[in-house]
């Protein structure tokens, strides 16, 4: 009898087994549906925390359905600060955010918006009135194999980069890329040592650099310069910019021709707007990566999958039935 409870255990086991791994199918049209994929979350260009300037200028995300200007108060007492807000048409719209006059030095201020405070931060002691530097940009084609998903890409690296003064390192890029018919502007952020990385992807994965449909192979002019906290720009830098599709690495390994050392992710340096600025679309995106959808043409195997956990679930109620009764007459028969 003892014999027979297991077979029925591993009846429901293999039943459920099937069941899984038609599941699985069903919800798996990628095989870069893979825990260990990346996928890069649109975020803040600027990451605001403490010894910011005392004439602050910055852009943020528009959120999706925003309609009030952002303000900025002081968190002793909730006084709001004069400021200015002007939004910015870009891939990603943005709200040009300046204080109209000096913050007061070493004063915790917030920048609330319409779902509440946005970001927390500290002032300095000085105005930052110089503008940042670099002796130039050199797009690589690829590098990006790292997302989870086929990714037409490239990556862009910035040399001497340099920021006058001891105010900390606020500093995000301004590109500018030519394809043919419009202008295609987009800000990303930029820390010391670390590469832009941008192109296209049918999920979403380059994040804030995420760009339309581009040609692989093809030479785009382009030109890029730096930004910092106070709205300094340094001089723009041209450059040619060449995409190069590429598949995913894979479950667990990510490829060495990953997206370089210090590549901006959604996942790595606190942003300024907390989680605010993160669009997380279930099926789309995740905040640890991307995830399929399960919708659509998915349905019927999904449903293939639950009539075999049905039939799991009953063969699972009928087998102690027969094994009570099969012991019965196993012990009639020693009788």
């Amino acid at each position: 009898m003892a014999r027979k409870s297991s077979f029925a255990g591993r009846s429901l086991g293999w039943l459920s087994g099937v069941a899984c791994v038609v599941a699985t199918s069903a919800s798996s049209d990628h095989a870069s549906a893979c825990g260990a994929c990346a996928c890069d979350a649109p975020t803040d260009i600027v990451t605001l925390i403490r010894d910011v300037p005392l004439n602050l200028q910055l852009p943020l995300p528009v959120l999706e359905g925003e309609t009030a200007e952002p303000r900025i108060e002081r968190v002793s007492d909730g006084v709001a600060v004069p400021t200015s807000a002007t939004r910015l048409v870009a891939l990603t719209d943005y709200w040009w955010l300046a204080a109209e006059g000096e913050l007061e030095p070493r004063t915790e201020y917030r920048i609330v918006r319409d779902s509440g405070i946005d970001a927390q931060f500290t002032t300095g002691t000085a105005r930052d009135e110089g503008a940042p530097s670099f002796d130039a940009v050199s797009p690589t084609a690829g590098g990006n194999a790292d997302l989870c998903d086929e990714s037409l890409g490239a990556q862009l690296a910035f040399s001497g980069v340099a920021e006058p003064g001891s105010l900390g390192f606020m500093v995000w890029a301004e590109l500018e890329i030519e394809d043919g018919a419009h202008t295609l502007r987009l800000f990303a952020p930029y820390g010391p040592d670390s590469r832009v990385r941008l192109g296209h992807t049918e999920l979403g994965c380059f994040g804030s650099t995420e760009l339309p449909a581009l040609t692989a192979g093809q030479s785009y002019p382009m030109r890029a310069r730096l930004r910092d906290a106070s709205g300094n720009a340094s001089e723009w830098k041209e450059a040619a910019l060449t995409f190069a599709a590429e598949q995913p690495g894979g479950c667990g390994t990510p490829p060495e021709t990953g997206s370089g050392e210090g590549a901006p992710s959604a996942a790595g340096a606190p942003s300024a707007a907390g989680t605010s600025s993160t669009a997380d679309t279930p099926g789309e995106r995740t905040s640890s990566g991307c995830a399929i959808s399960t919708e659509g043409p998915r349905a019927p195997a999904t449903s293939f999958a639950a009539v075999l956990s049905l039939a799991a679930l009953i063969m699972s109620r009928r087998r102690p039935r027969e094994d009570v009764r099969t012991g019965s007459r196993r012990d009639s028969h020693r009788d």
